[in-house]
């Protein structure tokens, strides 16, 4: 919304500009300096339109950009469940979330579980670790989770994988939209869920939601992102919609307002067979306990898994649009979840 704030002083300064000091004292209408009528129109004119660019830019790109090569660095070792590289990015997320000052959902923000997985060709048991944090909404009994993994597939061969696109970006986001919410209450609590182990058959969205019957939130939505900063086409698809048809009624205002990429809907009908990306991510767990869900991500490109999904390589304008897009949707879904089911 846009607010034009005058204070009285400087309104009095105005009215003095705007209107010539020779007037009728009868009551004549008020003669106005036309000159510096539409000197002011003009004025009024550009800083509506700075406003506007201002209110479309919720998300700092420089913050978002640095979380992404921060996170894909070569010194986080690709960020494998249960290695150093794991740990370290895990601690730079925490950090985030204390910037922002998410309430813990766990202590620490940190909810350990284990899981089987191959360490060295050799079956182990491993200790993953999600990252959970929250923001009260102003109904605290139902809450909107948004989620995202910080796992990658680390090491091989010598050769880092370094996960930019998969799945830096997507925590980029994450961070940065709880950002805005903290200065922007929502109206559901929102629950910022940095996922481990999705490599490992989704083992840490599994272990949450296996968790969470006896907390104190029902949680009535989840949003997931999973690779979202590369496309050759511009194309993010949003997952979801074959299996909660509202969800069309639901993002039709944001997703007809996003000019500068194309979002589509798809990947979700079971005759796509391994392009259905149904249970493909971290919302399958939620859809599997029959919490909808929207998955937004693109599709395999020719750095999915390869040492070369790197910082350089993401698509930064499409990027940054697209975490505007998503904290968008987010917004418009906070506002009109029950109206539109």
């Amino acid at each position: 919304m846009f607010r034009l704030i005058i204070s009285p002083v400087s309104g009095l300064f105005l009215w003095s500009l705007l209107f010539d000091k020779s007037y009728n004292i009868s009551g004549s209408p008020l003669k106005m300096n036309k000159k510096f009528a539409n000197t002011l129109c003009a004025c009024i004119i550009v800083l509506i339109s700075a406003n506007f660019r201002l209110n479309a830019q919720n998300i700092d790109s420089k913050s978002l950009l640095k979380h992404i090569k921060i996170l894909s660095a070569d010194s986080m070792q690709g960020r494998l469940t249960g290695t150093e590289g794991a740990k370290k990015a895990r601690e730079y997320i925490k950090q985030q979330y204390r910037d922002v000052k998410l309430i813990p959902y766990y202590p620490n923000y940190e909810q350990h579980f284990k899981l089987k997985m191959s360490v060295n060709g050799d079956k182990a048991t491993v200790d993953g670790c999600n990252l959970i944090g929250k923001i009260d909404g102003d109904d605290r009994s139902k809450a909107i989770v948004i989620s995202a993994h910080y796992d990658h597939v680390g090491i091989k061969s010598g050769k880092i994988y370094n996960g930019a696109d998969d799945n830096a970006s997507s925590v980029a986001v994450l961070i940065e939209i709880a950002r805005y919410f903290k200065s922007n209450k929502p109206r559901h609590t929102l629950l910022f869920c940095s996922f481990d182990a999705e490599e490992q058959r989704l083992a840490g969205s599994k272990a949450f939601v296996k968790d969470i019957g006896g907390k104190n939130e029902k949680i009535v939505f989840t949003c997931n992102m999973d690779m979202i900063s590369i496309s050759s086409t511009k194309t993010l698809y949003a997952a979801g919609s074959y299996h909660y048809s509202f969800l069309k009624k639901l993002l039709d205002a944001p997703i007809k307002s996003a000019k500068a990429i194309h979002v589509r809907w798809g990947h979700d009908r079971p005759e796509l067979k391994h392009n259905d990306w149904t249970l493909l991510s971290d919302h399958a767990p939620f859809h599997r306990a029959h919490i909808p869900f929207i998955y937004f991500g693109v599709e395999d490109h020719e750095h999915y898994h390869q040492p070369t999904d790197r910082f350089e390589n993401i698509h930064q304008e499409f990027f940054i649009e697209v975490s505007q897009f998503i904290l968008s949707a987010i917004i418009h879904i906070d506002k009109n979840l029950e109206m539109a089911r």
